[in-house]
């Protein structure tokens, strides 16, 4: 194979295939398959990895559903993108988006523990209220300066832990919740315009009243279970959202 072999954890929660899917992706990334090349064969991916087939079909299943490849009968399977764009009319993490514009984003850790739901918020997770959640509190720059504040309640299912260390390893919320076995399929989202109130002002190095772009929204993972909720807070002076609709 030409890719790295990626090791998979037999010990982990995280479903073999799901491994599998993450280092295809990583590979096709990382250039070691360009567009345009033909992957191994499925046997090709038992042999390396070590898993079956049924595990080899499932993760090929999850890299085509993302548009990285496409696997035609009698054809193999081919890379057709290295990498996804997204947009508005596409699931994307606020690092994703922000990459996708060119500008690294960084994170500081504001607050990180847990917080029994508030009436509204278990409401929109579909928990009873004052479960408890853990609540994740950022604050989101770019080179040169705060562009966002992000907080994040998360229902995390049994067994399934998350620690700070971990959060600010992977660096994106959305990235270290799949590589325990928790994508974000799907997602609602509000827009509203709101003025910075004094807190916000503070961690947004702008002045008191000054014009902000609120996102709020309920991210699922698989069978539509709520896994976040989530308030993103930008600077409408240095962020703003398009989309291209056609009829």
């Amino acid at each position: 194979m030409a890719a790295k072999v990626r090791h998979l954890d037999r010990g982990s929660p995280v479903p073999l295939h799901h491994q599998l899917k993450l280092s295809i992706v990583e590979s096709i990334e990382s250039g070691a398959y360009r567009q345009g090349a033909v992957l191994p064969t499925e046997r090709e991916f038992e042999q390396a990895y070590g898993v079956s087939r049924v595990t080899v079909r499932q993760a090929l299943a999850a890299v085509e559903h993302d548009g990285y490849i496409s696997r035609q009968p009698g054809k193999g399977t081919t890379v057709v993108r290295t990498q996804i764009n997204r947009g508005l009319t596409a699931l994307t993490s606020f690092s994703e988006e922000m990459r996708s514009r060119g500008q690294q984003t960084t994170s500081r850790l504001l607050e990180f523990g847990e917080r029994p739901a508030r009436s509204a918020i278990a409401e929109k997770l579909a928990v009873p209220p004052r479960t408890r959640l853990v609540y994740v509190l950022r604050l989101r720059m770019v080179e040169d300066g705060p562009i966002a504040v992000s907080a994040s309640y998360l229902h995390l299912p049994a067994r399934v832990t998350l620690s700070a260390d971990e959060l600010t390893q992977a660096g994106s919320l959305w990235s270290a919740l799949e590589g325990k076995g928790l994508p974000i399929l799907e997602s609602d989202k509000t827009f509203e315009a709101i003025a910075a109130d004094a807190e916000l002002a503070r961690l947004l190095d702008v002045a008191v009243g000054s014009p902000l772009l609120s996102v709020e929204g309920v991210a699922y993972t698989h069978q539509h279970q709520a896994l976040e909720y989530h308030r993103i807070v930008t600077r409408a002076d240095r962020y703003r959202y398009s989309l291209y609709l056609t009829r």
